[in-house]
């Protein structure tokens, strides 16, 4: 959350959330982590899902009704569970939530992230 206010006085204009460092947490921590994140500071939000911080699609439902939190950068290359992701995100009306191509090989499956509704990166 200091890091997160520093940013916004230092003249940032977003935030990439990535992962508690050297932490495996439950759903809920991770939710109460980014959301606490999300309060601390005006400006907006990107989650990062990445080895240690693996969402659920509920979960991610939760973060896209979190004011502030704009959208989830995908590290893993799971697609399945990106589009159970993002299904579960419209289902619950969440339209405007963002989603990011994030593996470190991107290129290579950027047509299937597109396909699934993942067009940035």
């Amino acid at each position: 959350m200091r890091y997160a206010r520093l940013a916004h006085s230092a003249g940032a204009d977003g935030l990439l959330a990535m992962p508690p460092y050297l932490v495996l947490a439950a759903q809920e921590g991770l939710l109460e982590h980014y959301q606490a994140v999300a309060a601390a500071t005006p400006l907006p939000v990107i989650v990062y899902q990445r080895d240690n911080a693996v969402f659920t699609p509920r979960t991610v439902v939760e973060l896209a009704r979190t004011e502030g939190i704009i959208g989830l950068k995908d590290g893993l290359g799971d697609l399945d569970l990106m589009q159970r992701i993002i299904s579960a995100v419209r289902t619950g009306a969440l339209a405007d939530f963002l989603y990011f191509d994030g593996v470190p090989t991107a290129e290579q499956p950027q047509q299937a992230y597109r396909a699934i509704g993942v067009p940035l990166y």
